[in-house]
């Protein structure tokens, strides 16, 4: 599980463009797994779209916002992926204010290749800076209270 930040103006619309550009050119983000008898069998499927959901939180309180992403974070960690459906991941973008972003991504862990999924919102973010024409925001920053 990730949870990036990100503070300042960001497109929602582009953002899912971007993810679907690094679903597109890595194979393993759009991988499932069957079983054939005792085997395990690998699929990649080559039509993929990334499913990322947004949230708009501007306007709740504080509290409200705490208790949703709280709420968020605690589900994708607990979240039991069914190998056979891709994606092996989830994405949610919230809107905490009007320059304030949370991008959670949470993956299965058939996807981790060094225990880390944190190459994945890095390639989201560059591609999102690559469609944009400049970087998103200033620096994302890790956030941890969730």
């Amino acid at each position: 599980m990730v949870v990036r930040q990100s503070d300042g103006p960001l497109d929602p619309a582009l953002l899912r463009r971007a993810t679907a550009d690094v679903t597109r050119r890595h194979d393993i983000l759009r991988i499932s797994v069957r079983t054939a008898g005792s085997d395990a069998v690998l699929n990649v499927h080559t039509d993929l779209e990334p499913d990322v959901r947004v949230a708009d939180l501007i306007g709740c309180p504080q509290a409200e916002q705490d208790a949703y992403v709280s709420g968020l974070v605690s589900g994708e960690r607990r979240r039991a992926y069914r190998r056979a459906e891709p994606p092996l991941w989830s994405a949610h973008l919230v809107r905490l204010s009007p320059v304030r972003y949370l991008l959670i991504l949470g993956v299965c862990h058939l996807l981790l290749t060094d225990g880390r999924p944190t190459c994945c919102s890095r390639r989201c973010f560059g591609a999102y800076a690559a469609r944009s024409g400049g970087p998103c925001c200033r620096p994302c920053q890790w956030t941890c209270r969730w």
